[in-house]
């Protein structure tokens, strides 16, 4: 497990140097560092993580390329896949019949080239940003959930539309992470937030309501199920027979939840003293990704999935706090022991991860 540790402190010497390069030094330093980040998950081999089986069988059974051109609509139904999905592993294989790594690396070049282009639109502590990325969601989504991973960074990336109200952008965005997975569809209420004020007290009630039905064991399913949203209602099942299956138990006071519920509270209580254009809609959406977690907690699944995909916005909201914490070695050093708790809480306390092997080995 140690060259994870070694990339973590890799990280956070990157985060460190980057407040004293030049602007050029910087760009090169994100390239490199992007470069990195896309090898070490893009060639990992079938023994990391818990989804890469999983992903190879369904590359296996992919149709040809020429039943998705002749034949698309009943061939993407049949798949109960997302299109991209289908898409991307059949025409791999198609080419190589033993291509899955080259799928694993494509996945891995888009999401974490989309994250970095979204962090280098909407923050100037990208390093920072990146340090958090890797301690959180580079572990769980890159290294193991690649659509959501895609997906996610595609969210990322429309975030800025929404400033600029640019909906032909925003919508195409968004419709492209849904082809990705189809959990992306929660983005597109956001479009239509008020990017410029907090309803302070709406906001609490947003936290507090979901965590109180979680407490009395709510169960949004039994009214969800009764209507037919198409391939969702497949996906809700699916959830719901795993869950059945798996007897799988939650804990909805774990510490990455705690840790976003301190997040919000935190922004809820003084985003709107930041003088940043993205900090109010960050801190909505991750406010809803804590709400949802505790709207679905019957299904640990699928309230984590949810969680995640919107708590992606914390990467870039854990390193606004360097302007509230002074002098700025200090505000750095918070948020280098945050991303260090993250980091020891996917690898240690709730291990995702299996020790690092790379494909060319196995």
């Amino acid at each position: 497990m140690i060259i994870y540790y070694i990339l973590f402190a890799i990280l956070i010497v990157f985060a460190i140097l980057d407040d004293n390069l030049t602007i050029k030094s910087k760009r090169q330093l994100l390239v490199l560092t992007g470069f990195i980040l896309v090898l070490f998950a893009g060639l990992r081999s079938m023994n990391v993580d818990k989804d890469y089986n999983s992903y190879s069988r369904l590359f296996d059974l992919s149709p040809s390329p020429f039943k998705i051109i002749f034949d698309p609509i009943n061939t993407l139904i049949k798949s109960k896949n997302e299109p991209t999905l289908t898409l991307i592993f059949s025409i791999i294989k198609s080419i190589f019949s033993k291509g899955f790594p080259i799928v694993i690396f494509i996945y891995a070049l888009l999401s974490v080239t989309l994250k970095l282009k979204a962090l280098k639109l909407m923050t100037n502590n990208i390093m920072l940003s990146i340090l958090i990325y890797f301690s959180s969601i580079y572990i769980l989504q890159d290294m193991t959930q690649i659509r959501a991973a895609v997906a996610s960074g595609l969210f990322l990336l429309s975030i800025p539309q929404i400033i600029n109200q640019n909906s032909k952008k925003f919508f195409l965005i968004i419709f492209l992470a849904i082809c990705f997975h189809y959990s992306a569809i929660i983005f597109l209420p956001f479009y239509f937030f008020n990017t410029h004020k907090i309803n302070k007290i709406l906001f609490v009630f947003i936290l507090v309501i979901p965590l109180t039905l979680a407490l009395f064991k709510y169960n949004p399913f039994n009214f969800l199920t009764q209507f037919d949203f198409g391939i969702y209602t497949f996906k809700i099942k699916a959830y719901l027979i795993g869950q059945a299956w798996e007897k799988r138990p939650i804990n909805i006071f774990n510490f990455s939840i705690l840790f976003q519920i301190g997040i919000c509270v935190f922004f809820v209580l003084f985003c709107e003293k930041l003088n940043n254009k993205f900090v109010v809609i960050l801190t909505k959406i991750n406010c809803f990704g804590v709400a949802l977690f505790y709207i679905f907690s019957y299904s640990p699944v699928l309230a984590f999935r949810i969680s995640d995909m919107l708590g992606i916005v914390q990467i870039i909201l854990v390193p606004y706090l360097i302007y509230f914490i002074k002098p700025r070695a200090l505000a750095e050093g918070v948020v280098i022991l945050i991303s260090f708790a993250l980091f020891i809480n996917q690898l240690v306390i709730h291990p995702i991860l299996n020790p690092y092997e790379l494909v060319f080995f196995k």
